[in-house]
Parts: structure tokens; C-alpha cells; sequence
């Protein structure tokens, strides 16, 4: 909260902030997780797509991380494609409006994995809609 009052008073807008996810993936290369991000109708800002973009915070030695981000009949993958670096995924927008979006976060071999993501909802205009999770597996 300070920082938006902060970002309020020094007139910075709004659509600069972002929400940031911290996960892990055990052992098992079938280990996967699962998150639904809310987009929110309500308020005055109506969410148009949601953004999202995947960091690999494991070592270059584990497995690739991919995200899979799904709402109606509008679904992409994104790959952080070098693990532990300072680049994350390609950007990823999902055009599926006010809603549940599903996010399935998944690996491709065995061992531990860690990673991060940076997602919000968007209007039309790029500003920030009201945005919520919930985690429905944590493997």
C-alpha cells in the first residue's frame, strides 16, 4: 500500500505495477503446479487480457520450466529457455477478458525446480485491472 500511495503522489501511473509468483516444483518430472488468476469486471478498470512472463530460478544444471496460461479458447506456453540467468520468458498476453485463467507450471526432467512469474490484468489500454490468485496444487 505505501507504494502505491508513494507511485500516487509522485505521479507515476498505475499500469507499472505487476504481481509477482514464487513456486517450486519437487523432485518427480511429473511434478506440476496449478494457479488460477482472477481478472477481475469489477471496479473501474475492466480487465481486457492478462500479462505474464516466467523466470527460472533454478541452476543451468535442472530442467527447462514452462508455464502454460489457458482462459476459454485462448491458451499459450511460455519457456524460460536458460535456467538461473537474469532473462526470463518471452512476454506472454492472453486476450480472454474478465475471468479465471488457469496457469500450469511444469518442467521437463527430474530433480527440483524454483521459479518465478510476473503477471497482472490488463484493460484495452495496458492499465492495471484488479487482479487475485489462488493456488489449487503446489508440487
Amino acid at each position: 500500500m505505501k507504494r502505491f500511495i508513494f507511485l500516487m503522489l509522485v505521479g507515476l501511473p498505475l499500469n507499472v505495477f505487476a504481481h509477482d509468483w514464487n513456486g517450486n516444483l519437487g523432485e518427480e518430472v511429473s511434478a506440476t503446479d496449478y494457479i488460477m488468476i482472477f481478472c477481475s469486471a469489477d471496479g473501474s478498470i475492466p480487465a481486457d487480457r492478462l500479462f505474464f512472463q516466467l523466470t527460472s530460478d533454478s541452476p543451468s544444471s535442472a530442467g527447462l520450466v514452462s508455464a502454460q496460461i489457458a482462459k476459454d479458447n485462448f491458451v499459450t506456453n511460455v519457456t524460460d529457455l536458460i535456467n538461473g540467468d537474469a532473462n526470463s520468458s518471452r512476454e506472454a498476453d492472453v486476450n480472454g477478458g474478465s475471468g479465471v485463467y488457469r496457469v500450469t507450471v511444469t518442467k521437463n526432467k527430474a530433480g527440483k525446480a524454483s521459479y518465478s512469474f510476473a503477471y497482472h490484468c490488463q484493460s484495452n489500454e495496458g492499465e492495471h485491472a484488479i487482479t487475485d490468485t489462488t493456488t489449487l496444487q503446489d508440487q
